[in-house]
């Protein structure tokens, strides 16, 4: 590798890990592109402290995220269940009613028979 091509890849490098945003999945990949191009610049004890403090607070923020969701999740999981077991108490409840009026009804006409 030529003194300008290590120079552009440095150069790219410090760019992307310098960004205050998190990484798209684009930059990710060349990121990865770049470190297999590793040269002595990159490979400097104060720019890998600063790569691995950059993906660790990506990680961080990433936790976050799915931990987010995933209490959202729980809550609407929560509701639904809360709701499923109202309609089965209530249908259990009118299922029992239409017994009970199956067997009143029975009843009434074998009173009825009784009778006559």
């Amino acid at each position: 590798m030529t003194d300008s091509q290590t120079q552009v890849v440095t150069n790219r490098f410090n760019e992307l890990i310098k960004q205050i945003y998190p990484f798209t999945d684009a930059e990710l990949q060349e990121l990865r592109v770049l470190l297999s191009k590793a040269t002595n610049a990159i490979v400097r004890d104060h720019i890998l402290g600063k790569a691995q403090l950059r993906t660790i607070l990506d990680l961080i923020e990433s936790i976050r995220k799915f931990d987010n969701v995933s209490t959202e999740l729980i809550q609407t999981t929560n509701r639904l269940t809360g709701r499923v077991l109202t309609l089965t108490i209530w249908l259990v409840v009118l299922g029992f009613l239409g017994l009970i009026m199956g067997g009143a009804s029975l009843w009434l006409s074998y009173l009825a028979l009784q009778r006559h």
